[in-house]
C-alpha cells in the first residue's frame, strides 16, 4: 500500500511538473509575442515620430524662409519709401 501511494504521489508530482512546464512554455510563447508586438509598436512609433519631426522641421524652415523673404520685402519697401521721401 505504501508503494502504491508513493508511486501514485510520484506520478502526481511528475504530472504537476509537466503541467508547470507546459504553462511556462505557454508563458514564454506569450512573452515572445509581447516582445514582437512591443518591437513592432516601437518601430512604428519611431517612424511616425521621425515623420513628425521631419514635418515640424520643414514647417519651421518654411516659416523662417517666409519671414526672411517678407522681412527683405519690408526692408526693400522701407528703403523705397525712404528714397521717395528724400
Amino acid at each position: 500500500m505504501k508503494c502504491g501511494v508513493g508511486s501514485g504521489g510520484g506520478g502526481g508530482e511528475v504530472n504537476k511538473w509537466q503541467r508547470a512546464e507546459v504553462v511556462s512554455n505557454d508563458g514564454e510563447e506569450e512573452v515572445w509575442w509581447w516582445v514582437v508586438v512591443v518591437v513592432v509598436v516601437v518601430v512604428v512609433v519611431v517612424e511616425v515620430e521621425v515623420v513628425v519631426v521631419v514635418v515640424v522641421v520643414v514647417v519651421v524652415v518654411v516659416e523662417v524662409v517666409v519671414r526672411l523673404i517678407s522681412g527683405r520685402e519690408l526692408r526693400l519697401a522701407y528703403d523705397q519709401t525712404k528714397k521717395e521721401v528724400v
